[in-house]
C-alpha cells in the first residue's frame, strides 16, 4: 500500500481551476491531504497523465499553484472524478496545505 495515502486527508469543497495539456477547467476540489487532492471537472476524462492544479485555502487568497500526476480517474454521470498526487516539492505551498489539513481534521 502506497503511505502517502495513509496521511490525513480532509474533505473541502471548494473552486479550482486544472489546466490539462492547453485546456484550462474550472473544477471543485472534493479532498485534500499533503501529498495530493481528489478533483471533479464537469467533463468526461481527458487522456492525460500530468495536471497543473490552482487554488487557494485561507482568507488570504494567495494562489496555490502545484503539479500533479493523475493517478485514478473515473467517468461518474458525465464528470470525471480524478486522483492526483502532487509531483512538485513546493515546500512554501506544502507547508500551507499541511497546516490547512491540521485545522480542519477530526
Amino acid at each position: 500500500m502506497d503511505s502517502k495515502r495513509l496521511n490525513l486527508r480532509v474533505s473541502t469543497e471548494r473552486p479550482m481551476v486544472v489546466y490539462i495539456e492547453d485546456k484550462k477547467i474550472n473544477a471543485k476540489m472534493i479532498d485534500l491531504s499533503e501529498y495530493g487532492t481528489k478533483v471533479i471537472i464537469k467533463s468526461s476524462c481527458l487522456d492525460a497523465d500530468f495536471i497543473k492544479l490552482e487554488f487557494t485555502l485561507n482568507s488570504s487568497n494567495q494562489l496555490i499553484t502545484m503539479m500533479g500526476t493523475i493517478v485514478h480517474r473515473c467517468n461518474v454521470r458525465g464528470e470525471c472524478l480524478m486522483g492526483v498526487e502532487f509531483t512538485e516539492d513546493n515546500n512554501k505551498f506544502k507547508k500551507t496545505i499541511a497546516s490547512f489539513v491540521q485545522q480542519r481534521k477530526i
